[in-house]
Order: structure tokens, then C-alpha cells, then sequence
């Protein structure tokens, strides 16, 4: 969950950042903000999932290795 907020907060940071470098209003089309948010959340959201199943597998691997974790 704190992956999905800190997406959607880096996606609506990186769509004000834009507008600022273009010396527009900072909230020129809202639209965008939300879309942007919305896809920093999907991304983050997918991060977390994507580093649990690494885990996973990484576990799974040494424990058919049959190697100490280190």
C-alpha cells in the first residue's frame, strides 16, 4: 500500500514538475494530474508485487540448491 501512494505522489510530482518547466500553471489541465497519479499508483502498486515474487523465487532457488541463505 505505501508502494501505491508513493507511486501515485511521484506520479503527480513528475506532472507538476512539467508544468512548472513550461512555466505553466501548475495546475493547468487536472485531468492530467489525476492520470498521472493514477499510473504512479499502478506502477508502485506492481513494484511491491514484482519484489515479493522475487523473494520468493530467490528463496526457492537456494532452497533447491541446497545452499545456506546468506
Amino acid at each position: 500500500m505505501v508502494s501505491a501512494w508513493s507511486g501515485a505522489l511521484f506520479g503527480l510530482a513528475v506532472q507538476l514538475m512539467s508544468n512548472a518547466l513550461q512555466k505553466l500553471p501548475l495546475m493547468r489541465r487536472p485531468w492530467e494530474h489525476v492520470l498521472f497519479a493514477a499510473g504512479g499508483a499502478f506502477v508502485g502498486h506492481k513494484l511491491g508485487d514484482l519484489e515479493v515474487e522475487l523473494t520468493q523465487r530467490i528463496e526457492a532457488h537456494r532452497a533447491n540448491q541446497k545452499r545456506p541463505g546468506s
